[in-house]
């Protein structure tokens, strides 16, 4: 076990003395990096570790770049945990592939919030609470979400009868959406929208960029552009209905 960036880090399964009151998922950290310095499959070894000396620590500067290919990886997965609320990660596993002069280097493991033995039972209490907040949540935004489009459905319905275009409806689908879209801080949060007003059948392609942002956002935590990303969407779906 080992202390990294205030982030527990073990490649066994458990941590002694800790117990796991949050399983927060897989988080991957990779570098990919052109290190130079092996010519061919038959490099000699004197190409690899120049001026390498154990006793001194010296290193060389391929060595030198390795060290900071996985201090990077490391950088990257931890902050993945991080962004999911993990305060540790473990089953830590990685794969290095080299061709030519290309190395690709993966860490992987799992991310765990992680308490104390003497506070399991108080700390475990709390994460349920939250996730039984956040499910009265998503429950109260369905009820208020059926209750518009019911809304919905009855303007549209009254303007019919009234020989009034469906499109002379003061709010449509797409608007709510929208809206409710701009308060959502992740690709999760607003995949869960869009998955209750069902809007993927009618808009397929803004339904496969959806699917492939959030896909991306599990297992890499949180996106950084999500402002970016919530434009992209609603000129997509915008697209989509004038199609």
């Amino acid at each position: 076990m080992a202390y990294y960036s205030d982030m527990l880090l073990t490649t066994a399964s458990t941590l002694e003395g800790y117990r796991v009151v949050k399983q927060c998922g897989v988080v991957f950290g990779e570098a990919v990096f052109k290190h130079g310095f092996l010519k061919s499959v038959g490099a000699s070894i004197s190409d690899t570790v120049d001026k390498f000396r154990f006793g001194s620590h010296e290193m060389s500067g391929s060595t030198a770049l390795i060290e900071s290919a996985r201090d990077y990886a490391y950088d990257k997965m931890i902050k993945q945990a991080k962004d999911r609320g993990a305060n540790a990660i473990v089953a830590i596993d990685s794969d290095n592939t080299l061709g030519g002069d290309i190395m690709y280097l993966s860490l992987y493991g799992t991310a765990v919030k992680v308490v104390s033995e003497e506070n399991y039972e108080k700390e475990k209490k709390l994460e349920q609470q939250k996730e039984e907040e956040e499910r009265l949540r998503i429950e109260k935004l369905r009820e208020e979400i059926a209750q518009k489009k019911k809304t919905l459905e009855t303007e549209i319905e009254q303007g019919k009868n009234n020989g009034v275009s469906a499109d002379g409806a003061d709010v449509t689908t797409e608007d709510m959406f929208i809206a409710q879209m701009k308060n959502e801080s992740t690709l999760v949060g607003i995949w869960k929208i869009w998955s209750i007003y069902e809007l993927g059948k009618a808009h397929r392609n803004l339904d496969s960029y959806l699917n492939m942002k959030k896909d991306s956002e599990l297992q890499q935590g949180r996106l950084n552009n999500i402002d970016q990303i919530k434009g992209v969407i609603e000129n997509m779906l915008l697209k989509d209905m004038q199609v």
